[in-house]
């Protein structure tokens, strides 16, 4: 399973800085929050922008369904 990683990481993966990963980001609609990204979020950024050389894309393939799997929270009211 993926991990968690900054926005910095991922535009080293890309070989570019922050910076320029920002730009692209605003370019396309995207906003990313501050901090760590979610395997979740890694994987929307790699599908607007494509998957970096060395970046397993069927390692992100499966987690749709796992935060499904994990349950919702909301309680069914009777």
């Amino acid at each position: 399973m993926p991990k968690l990683k900054f926005k910095q990481d991922i535009a080293a993966e890309f070989g570019f800085s922050e910076k320029t990963l920002q730009r692209k980001l605003t370019a396309l609609g995207l906003s990313l929050p501050r901090g760590y990204l979610s395997p979740l979020q890694q994987r929307e950024l790699y599908e607007a922008l494509g998957y970096p050389e060395g970046i397993d894309k069927e390692a992100y393939r499966g987690l749709e369904a796992l935060t499904k799997e994990g349950g919702n929270d909301e309680k069914e009211e009777d």
